[in-house]
């Protein structure tokens, strides 16, 4: 096996300086794919999350309307 490196590329992103196998390829791709289940889960708890603290800003501006 090659000796690996990692290489800091010119768009910033930090690369192993060799080809990929299929296998390794194969795990990279499983791994993206978590990921991207990840950041969609992370976006949509933070969306809930803002929209219960819009309602609770309403709730509040209409108690102080209130009183």
């Amino acid at each position: 096996m090659k000796k690996q490196r990692l290489v800091r590329q010119p768009s910033g992103d930090a690369r192993w300086n060799r080809f990929t196998t299929a296998e390794e390829e194969q795990r990279l791709s499983v791994l993206n794919e978590r990921i991207d289940r990840s950041a969609t889960i992370l976006a949509r708890n933070v969306a809930e999350r803002q929209t219960i603290m819009k309602r609770a800003q309403k709730r509040m501006w209409r108690a102080e309307d209130k009183a």
